[in-house]
């Protein structure tokens, strides 16, 4: 005789009371889900297999430690730590967007504390660049979309994507330079002006770090999350910055084409300097009116050469001063006069063949100060992006 259907009053009672938990670990104990899933009934609903729990325990154990090989030495892209060191990379970032166009354009290259904290800033990237290769990533979506573990996809993938911009960010071009005057007090490179136009060439390479800013998309959307802001606001913090990078790229770009249009000093080097010693340590200057009275540069080769050396006290102050004066590309006015005689040049000539930043601090509108002559590069920029003729400060034959 078969059952009898049950009532809706039944049903609706069987609905509204609650499960009776087990009375030793409770209905979810692992034990008793062995003994179910064990169970005739569970047989059934198996297709007639009986699970065993000793094996099925046997089985998991199994999975556990293949996951945990899948995962050795593997980095979780979702942990806390890549939390931080996603934060540790941005800043240095920033940091190379930042200080990195302004020092190349504008700052001489010694051994400083911005010289070391750079450094810093190249280990930051080194560990980046180990990171990558235990980071797993995940497909794209007509390859499944799932997460690549293996170690030798991840090496592949990053070998063939990143790894050689990276390498070359942090490879140190303009260090050695310093290392070796810190040792041996000179430049390895000597001091000409077309040698140290090549070095700050190579030292843009380290620009390349800039391409990594791409990478902090999952940062910000992550960030866009966590604090909550809506899409209007993250889009109006992301474009000001971007115009405010880019205002400062540009100013560092037109301070930049200064240096490397270089100086008037490199066109005929040795022969200006001997003017300028007749004038400064000799008796028969070109110029009567600057004979002791010419602070023309003198590189410290020419010096020692002239029986200077700082291994035998102080220098006097007009050799200080002559030394002194090659860390500006712009010539002094004695200079100007003594290679327009040199050079049967007039003087006015001679000024318009200077770049930008000399020119108009001849006339007064631009200081000799890096932050004054970053400034009116700044304002350039700034005129020019909209749409403005950028004078006075106007780089007219870089």
């Amino acid at each position: 005789m078969q059952d009898e259907e049950p009532s809706a009053a039944q049903r609706a009672k069987r609905i509204s009371q609650p499960a009776t938990p087990s009375k030793d670990n409770g209905a979810g104990s692992y034990d008793e889900l062995m003994s179910r899933m064990g169970s005739t009934e569970g047989a059934g609903r198996q297709g007639g297999t009986q699970l065993v729990p000793e094996e099925l325990k046997s089985d998991v154990d199994k999975l556990n430690r293949r996951m945990k090989n899948m995962n050795r030495c593997l980095l979780d892209p979702r942990s806390k730590f890549m939390s931080w060191w996603d934060f540790f990379t941005l800043f240095a970032l920033f940091f190379t967007l930042i200080i990195t166009p302004f020092e190349v354009a504008l700052l001489p290259t010694k051994g400083d504390f911005l010289f070391f904290f750079n450094w810093f800033i190249n280990l930051i990237f080194i560990v980046d660049m180990v990171v990558n290769f235990i980071l797993p990533y995940k497909e794209s979506a007509k390859q499944g979309g799932g997460t690549v573990k293996s170690h030798k996809k991840i090496a592949h993938r990053y070998l063939t994507s990143w790894f050689p911009i990276d390498l070359l960010s942090i490879l140190p071009f303009d260090s050695v330079e310093v290392f070796a005057e810190m040792s041996s007090g000179a430049s390895p490179f000597g001091d000409s002006g077309g040698t140290l136009k090549i070095i700050k060439m190579i030292r843009l390479l380290r620009l390349l770090k800039l391409a990594r800013i791409l990478r902090a998309s999952r940062i910000f959307s992550r960030w866009e999350n966590e604090l909550g802001m809506s899409y209007q606001k993250m889009e109006l913090i992301k474009w000001s910055i971007l115009i405010f990078c880019v205002m400062h790229l540009l100013a560092c770009g037109w301070a930049l084409l200064a240096q490397l249009q270089g100086s008037l000093r490199e066109a005929d080097l040795s022969t200006l300097e001997n003017a300028v010693i007749e004038c400064t340590f000799g008796t028969d200057c070109v110029l009567p009116e600057y004979q002791n009275a010419c602070p023309g540069c003198l590189r410290e080769s020419t010096l020692n050469g002239l029986g200077y050396d700082e291994d035998d006290g102080p220098w006097p102050q007009a050799a200080a001063d002559a030394l002194g004066a090659c860390d500006d590309d712009c010539l002094v006015p004695c200079e100007m006069q003594l290679l327009s005689t040199l050079t049967s040049r007039s003087v006015t000539w001679l000024e318009q063949q200077e770049n930008w930043k000399c020119r108009e601090q001849t006339v007064g509108k631009v200081g000799h100060n890096h932050w004054q002559v970053y400034f009116a590069s700044l304002y350039v920029a700034i005129l020019q992006a909209r749409g403005a003729a950028a004078r006075p400060t106007w780089p007219r034959n870089c």
